[in-house]
């Protein structure tokens, strides 16, 4: 074969494989590659997606505890503030604060209750939030040490249910404690106890 020959089947064969190769890369390898940009930009699209949807369930995770938060607020409102003047669950208090601290309750009276003006409850921002309060007055007669008697006025103090103590009178006890005369450190109490709760 001819140099020349040679040289055109040459020719020839780099032209066969040039047709090929961009056959090939028409045929195959775009396609692929257009493939492969549209999948990136999906992955881009569901990537911000999922970023602003992750964001969303913080965002409602964050108001549901707010909520939650809130409506235990609520509770422990309703719990120093009842709704309705539940007289019964501040006689109870008060005599299971006085049985705990060993203070000897002989009589109870309980006022009729009142309105308490919003003046005396505090500015108009927090008065928005409540309803308008009534005050119970509970007139107690309770006989007990002194320092047992500190400690229920302590325990009075911290309650959950609010309770302002508006009088306090004590005399030296003179009677008998079960059969027993009383110690020096016996007293005699006259307090007058003031409860509070939110009108319905």
């Amino acid at each position: 074969m001819k140099q020349s020959s040679k040289r055109l089947v040459s020719m020839l064969v780099a032209l066969v494989f040039l047709v090929v190769a961009f056959v090939v890369f028409f045929e195959f390898v775009q396609p692929a590659y257009s493939q492969v940009e549209s999948l990136r930009g999906e992955e881009i699209a569901n990537q911000g997606l999922f970023t602003s949807m992750s964001a969303l369930v913080k965002q409602a995770q964050s108001i549901l505890a707010s909520y939650n938060e809130q409506s235990q607020n609520a509770q422990g409102l309703g719990a120093a503030l009842p709704v309705g003047e539940d007289v019964a669950g501040a006689l109870a208090q008060i005599e299971g604060i006085a049985s705990q601290d060993n203070i000897s309750l002989s009589s109870v009276a309980v006022s009729t209750p009142t309105l308490q003006k919003s003046s005396n409850i505090g500015n108009s921002s927090s008065t928005a939030l409540l309803q308008p309060v009534g005050t119970i007055s509970f007139k107690l007669v309770a006989t007990g040490s002194y320092e047992n008697f500190k400690q229920f006025i302590a325990d009075l103090e911290t309650n959950i249910r609010l309770f302002d103590i508006e009088n306090v009178a004590i005399q030296p006890f003179t009677g008998s404690t079960g059969g027993k005369s009383a110690s020096v450190d016996y007293f005699a109490y006259n307090l007058v106890l003031q409860a509070y709760y939110q009108l319905p």
